[in-house]
């Protein structure tokens, strides 16, 4: 009955499984690249475990140097330093970054009046 229907019609091909499925990426993988999964390893002793570890990581922080140039890398220490329950809440060096890359000129006395004024009304326990 197939061919029957096909003729009639003029269907050149009647098997549907044919096509296959294109398989696509997810979009948060799409920037990135994969070199091997974290199953299972050939290393077979702490050294070369180590070395494993090191290519990853070098790996890593290329990928993140790729992806976050000094200048981000500036902003985001800068804004690090606006939360208030940071460790480096209003750190000069982290600020004037900012204001460098800003072109704004921040002095000394400005900060050190922003953090007094903020630690009052601030409770940073």
């Amino acid at each position: 009955m197939p061919k029957d229907l096909s003729s009639k019609y003029e269907i050149e091909n009647f098997d549907v499984r044919d096509t296959i499925r294109q398989r696509s990426l997810p979009e948060r993988f799409r920037e990135g690249y994969l070199n091997s999964s974290v199953g299972h390893t050939n290393a077979s002793n702490f050294e070369e475990l180590e070395i494993l570890l090191r290519q990853n990581v070098r790996e890593i922080l290329a990928e993140l140097d790729a992806r976050f140039g000094t200048d981000q890398s500036g902003i985001m220490k800068a804004a690090d330093c606006c939360l208030p329950r940071s460790q480096n809440f209003l750190n000069k060096q982290e600020l004037n970054t900012l204001s460098e890359l800003y072109a704004i000129d921040i002095k000394d006395c400005e900060i050190e009046v922003s953090v007094r004024l903020l630690l009052g009304k601030v409770n940073l326990s």
